[in-house]
């Protein structure tokens, strides 16, 4: 490519994505935090030592060393090919150049918005003006455009398949964290495949809802750009009428300029929510793949999955939204078979001891235990509430039909005392929304869930754990094998083919669309 292409080429990708440039200077920080401020993970690709460098690298190299301080996070990459040029040969520009710049203009179709790619590239120098129009590329403007173009890589990758938005700076509470390889690593595999699209290509999220959200996305985008008012009046929509999509169902009732303005403002706002859940999809972690009891909190169910094939779906009831289910994954480990319900203190403190205090009696099937795990004896005339914390003693709730957790739960260590369980309130999943609870998930077939976990275990089957059901007696069951467990908060999910819409239960798709919208 010569100088003059791959500039006009540079200055055409400045245009398009200068209108892109709607995030306020904090959000364009957090954004970058998110590409270069990321954990790293250890290098695991090394270059073997290159031979000779053409005079012109060689001047190269040597410009490139003296810009770049040990403390530049392209430092190691650059050191360990001897700070030869990665994107220029002879003081030419390499295809590999053009086919970066030609990614970046597509990038708005894999939702990745709002983020100004020239804040990385130096601006065009009146020196670099020849008498006669034509761009003379200097050596130092190699290096600008050099050290330019590997941070837009870095940022492209990075953000394509860990997301804009570095997990410090997410809105709300995440439980799962990626490991980011290092730039170096990053910038070894592009050098080992010269291909930018295809590197690109395999940093895109594995899971089948990234495809499938990024499949809406085209379709809503293709809708909205049609369904915009102009002067000239109401224009038809060329959206493919044969889907039957729940676009082209909206747009049957728009017959008026007026309707098509709602339109264009329906179809805009399921943009911005659709590359918001998208975002959240490129947070879930790698290992969640075969096997997995998976919680989608705004939809209000539980899907597990066996060997890669789905088993099981089901109702859940989730957080209400002053006490939210949390976001995270962890591992299943055991079944609880007749659990007690250790009453948490919070709830304990709010509703529990006010009326103890009260004189409210305490039920029969609840025990106080010590400290040391001891039942404590209780005498309703003179057992003293008022210092019951402060002697370390907690309330429980004897196994029964009326206990809290029913007859099962599923224990996955985590952080939030979160826990999967049976509810003896059935008449609530009869409901459309379902956010009732302090934050645990309540199952409405817990015994199915049992069924489909046991089958995955070689040690426990199904038999041994339901025949100890009903027992007055608490039952553990440690899993041979554990199950990866995940919660996640979409709401754009699919259903009978195309799109479904949940409510924004606790606000976070907002939250997010805030940061991420790349409107003006």
């Amino acid at each position: 490519m010569s100088r003059l292409g791959f500039l006009v080429s540079l200055s055409f990708v400045l245009v398009l994505l200068a209108p892109r440039a709607g995030f306020c200077d904090d959000a364009k920080e957090i954004l970058l935090a998110g590409v270069l401020g990321q954990p790293h993970a250890p290098d695991k690709i090394n270059l073997t030592s290159r031979g000779s460098m053409a005079p012109e690298d060689q001047r190269f190299a040597q410009a490139l060393k003296i810009r770049l301080s040990t403390e530049d996070r392209l430092y190691a990459f650059y050191e360990s090919r001897r700070f030869a040029p990665l994107w220029f040969k002879n003081a030419e520009p390499l295809p590999q150049a053009e086919e970066l710049l030609a990614l970046v203009e597509r990038v708005p179709d894999e939702g990745l918005v709002g983020r100004d790619y020239s804040d990385f590239l130096p601006r065009l120098h009146r020196s670099a003006v020849g008498l006669e129009g034509s761009y003379l590329l200097g050596l130092q403007d190699q290096v600008d455009y050099e050290l330019a173009l590997s941070s837009i890589l870095l940022h492209l990758l990075i953000a394509q398949r860990y997301g804009q938005v570095a997990p410090e700076h997410r809105p709300f509470d995440v439980g799962y964290t990626p490991v980011v390889p290092s730039p170096k690593t990053l910038l070894d595999a592009y050098a080992h495949t010269r291909d930018p699209e295809q590197l690109f290509v395999d940093f895109t999220p594995s899971h089948p809802l990234y495809a499938f959200l990024k499949d809406e996305l085209a379709d809503v985008t293709r809708a909205e750009a049609h369904w915009r008012v102009e002067d000239r009046g109401l224009r038809s929509c060329s959206v493919d009428k044969a889907r039957q999509t729940p676009v082209f169902r909206l747009e049957q009732n728009a017959h008026s300029r007026a309707d098509a303005s709602l339109m264009s403002e329906s179809l805009t706002d399921l943009r911005h929510e659709i590359v918001a859940n998208m975002e959240m999809v490129r947070w879930i972690p790698d290992e969640i793949r075969n096997s997995y009891v998976w919680v989608n909190i705004p939809e209000f169910r539980v899907r597990i999955a066996s060997a890669g094939k789905p088993v099981y779906t089901g109702k859940v009831i989730v957080g209400k939204a002053s006490k939210p289910s949390p976001i995270f994954n962890a591992q299943m480990n055991w079944l609880v078979v007749n659990p007690y319900w250790n009453v948490p203190a919070s709830i304990l403190k709010s509703s529990f001891l006010p009326k103890f205090n009260e004189g409210a009696p305490m039920k029969e099937t609840y025990e106080i235990v010590s400290r040391d795990g001891e039942v404590v004896p209780y005498d309703e005339e003179t057992f003293d509430w008022s210092g019951f914390q402060g002697k370390g003693y907690r309330l429980r709730q004897m196994p029964g039909p009326t206990n809290a957790l029913g007859s099962i739960k599923f224990i996955f260590p985590n952080d939030y005392s979160v826990y999967l369980h049976d509810t003896p309130n059935k008449g609530l999943f009869s409901l459309k929304s379902r956010a009732f609870s302090s934050g645990c998930i309540r199952l409405e077939e817990p015994w199915v869930v049992a069924d489909e976990i046991t089958s995955m275990q070689s040690k426990i089957s199904y038999e041994r754990v339901e025949r100890v059901r009903g027992g007055s007696s608490e039952s553990w069951f440690t899993l041979d094998q554990s199950v990866p467990f995940l919660t996640t908060y979409l709401t754009v999910t699919p259903h009978d083919g195309h799109w479904q819409r949940h409510s924004d239960l606790y606000g976070h798709i907002a939250s997010l669309r805030s940061l991420l919208s790349d409107s003006q």
